[in-house]
């Protein structure tokens, strides 16, 4: 029993000494889920539907919210955000 403990502890340490030699390189640990960045046109494609809807002033208030006056001028690193905040105005305005 105690040598099987002992050779779980060793494993457990071999795991834990490859993801450190990964932070250290710079790599992002395996493990890790890495998260699809979105495109313009997935953006686009979301708040030109909110904006069917009806909506067009409040996707409107978003991009200022940005600091834009349109789409193209939207970071990429801030797709995600605006993505979440048209979700949000489309769970709320669910009927």
């Amino acid at each position: 029993m105690t040598k099987e403990v002992a050779q779980k502890l060793r494993a457990i340490a071999t795991e834990i000494n490859a993801l450190a030699d990964e932070l250290e390189e710079g790599k992002k640990p395996k493990k890790e889920k890495e998260v699809k960045q979105p495109t313009l046109e997935e953006v686009r494609t979301v708040l030109a539907e909110l904006s069917r809807k009806g909506y067009t002033t409040n996707v409107r208030m978003m991009l200022i919210g940005l600091g834009v006056n349109k789409l193209s001028e939207v970071d990429p690193k801030d797709y995600p955000e605006l993505l979440a905040k048209a979700k949000e105005l489309e769970d709320a305005t669910k009927d």
